[in-house]
């Protein structure tokens, strides 16, 4: 009887800053105030009955100046500010994970630039701003009051990636050239398989574009990224970026699996769909954020918890993620790897020791799915740990960049 050799290139990226892709303002910042009110508020059964309950603040807000940020995962923040009469314009916003903005009690909603337009009001109005903060530390950093739509501008490095693009139309090739791909890895038999796992991309480019390029120099099966592939999953430019960054893969008929993490949840507050993630990685907008593969041996499951708010395996998840524990490919697996953004257990950012859901979920069913291993990112660091569960031993990865 042969052994079937699986060996795992675990690789952690360094946070160096990320040329933002998104509108910024050419003219100064003008702060449309410089305290809000701030009260944060247990997260609702769902976005919908929020929505419908709107109650932006309660009685115990206090006065906060910006850049703001709380330490408190699975929680919705809230912030208000009192607009002087015809303190009309257009709203420049920064704030993490998500976000949805009133004017009084009138919805207002984002333009194709990303800016929020205000109306104009012969008496002061209220603005309230909700930040689903599904991460570690979150809230509002940023808030900027333009006069003018033409006061917002893209990087003269973002227009010429995004002019470059355009002229030469290879980007939504390259990403369906990798979808392609993928389909040859699933179900391929070899005695042996050689494949990366990274996480985090979004924080720094350089770092990632030789991370690449040293998988591209190794003969490896298939490339796994483990969420937070952009800094603001809205944002098209964003995408672009990466796939360019993955363009020596590609070109090397290596596919990359992509698991969507929180930020490329950024900027779908209102429906938990993450449309630009669905379009490029996944190629299709019916297609979930969860999905499942085999190659040789090892059996990959790819869970999603930012498709819930809170984090939470939905129940369409949760009865699709049973299904895979008991297929053959599962069950028959010689490695079995449990694949998911945030990590169950972590050391590296201070008061966050991972989430407990996921934790839950994990020791739950180690031992009776015979859990190998369990990769994550989300934590910007390379960590690792091993625990035993009943007579199952499961290997814990965290490899964010």
């Amino acid at each position: 009887m042969r052994l079937f050799r699986y060996r795992l290139l675990l690789a952690s990226l360094l946070a160096i800053a990320l040329p933002q892709a998104t509108p910024v303002a050419a003219q100064p910042c003008v702060s449309p105030g410089r305290y809000w009110l701030y009260a944060a508020e247990p997260a609702p059964s769902s976005l919908q009955a929020a929505a419908a309950d709107f109650t932006p603040l309660s009685a115990g807000a206090h006065l906060v100046e910006l850049p703001h940020r709380q330490l408190l995962p699975n929680t919705a923040l809230w912030y208000a500010l009192r607009l002087a009469p015809d303190q009309a314009g257009y709203l420049q916003l920064d704030a993490d994970d998500g976000l949805q903005l009133w004017q009084d009690t009138e919805r207002r909603l984002p333009l194709a630039s990303g800016l929020y337009p205000l109306a104009a009001t012969t008496d002061s109005s209220w603005l309230y701003l909700r930040v689903l903060n599904n991460a570690v530390a979150g809230g509002l950093r940023r808030a900027c009051l333009l006069d003018t739509i033409s006061g917002a501008r893209l990087p003269a490095a973002a227009q010429q990636r995004a002019a470059s693009a355009a002229a030469r139309g290879r980007l939504p090739a390259l990403a369906a050239a990798n979808r392609q791909l993928q389909q040859r890895v699933a179900g391929m038999e070899a005695d042996s398989l050689l494949f990366a796992a990274w996480s985090d991309s979004q924080g720094g480019r350089d770092t990632f574009a030789l991370l690449i390029a040293q998988q591209a120099a190794r003969p490896i099966d298939f490339s796994i990224g483990l969420g937070d592939l952009t800094a603001d999953g809205s944002d098209p430019l964003q995408w672009e970026a990466f796939f360019e960054q993955l363009s020596p893969l590609i070109e090397r008929q290596v596919p990359s699996f992509l698991l969507a993490g929180n930020h490329d949840y950024d900027g779908y507050a209102d429906d938990l769909i993450p449309r630009q993630y669905l379009h490029w990685a996944r190629g299709d907008q019916q297609a979930t954020p969860w999905f499942a593969w085999q190659a040789g041996s090892a059996s990959f499951i790819a869970l999603d918890p930012n498709a819930s708010f809170p984090l939470a395996i939905g129940q369409a998840q949760q009865q699709w993620l049973h299904a895979q524990f008991a297929s053959p490919a599962w069950q028959q697996a010689r490695w079995r790897f449990l694949l998911i953004h945030q990590p169950p257990y972590g050391q590296g950012w201070p008061g966050y020791a991972g989430d407990d859901f996921i934790a839950r979920l994990v020791e739950e069913e180690a031992e009776q799915q015979r859990t190998d291993f369990v990769l994550s990112g989300h934590i910007h660091d390379y960590e690792r740990l091993r625990k035993t569960f009943g007579r199952q031993t499961t290997h814990f990865f965290v490899l964010g960049g």
